[in-house]
């Protein structure tokens, strides 16, 4: 996917939260911080950059996002 692959999420409680994680459930990048999301779909998308701007390594990690009481994880393979 070139690096850049997409967190969707429908949004209807504030404070929504999700974020990148590595093996052993580290967090490398941070999608949504709080922001109130929209209902319906709402698309982010992540460059292969972790929060200090550095590019990741290629392998596994797993997108999660949370709104409220609700979660959702997914894996996303980065491949340079």
């Amino acid at each position: 996917m070139d690096g850049d692959d997409r967190e969707r999420g429908c949004g209807r409680d504030p404070g929504g939260d999700g974020g990148l994680l590595a093996r052993g459930r580290r967090r490398v990048a941070t999608l949504i911080d709080g922001d109130v999301l929209p209902r319906g779909d709402d698309v982010r998308t992540w460059d292969g950059r972790n929060g200090g701007n550095r590019g990741l390594a290629s392998g596994l990690y797993l997108a999660r996002l949370r709104q409220g009481p609700r979660s959702a994880t997914t894996k996303i393979s980065l491949i340079r």
